[in-house]
């Protein structure tokens, strides 16, 4: 499923990122990783913010597009 899809207060984990390396890039560098686990604090549609290790992280619709979790 799509990060932008997932429902509030759902725990998942990331499966998979796709799209360019830019967009890769700047995930990683805020720590949205494959095997990481994150939790749904308001999805879309618009803006989508999650919690990653006791950070809140809000990431735009597109972006959460190309995030597959489980």
């Amino acid at each position: 499923m799509k990060l932008a899809f997932a429902n509030e207060g759902l725990t998942v984990k990331i499966k998979n990122i796709s799209g360019g390396l830019n967009i890769k890039k700047r995930l990683e560098e805020i720590g949205i990783l494959p095997g990481k686990t994150i939790t749904i604090l308001k999805s879309g549609p618009g803006p989508v913010l999650v919690r990653l290790d006791n950070r809140k992280i809000g990431l735009g619709f597109g972006e959460a597009m190309k995030i597959d979790v489980e």
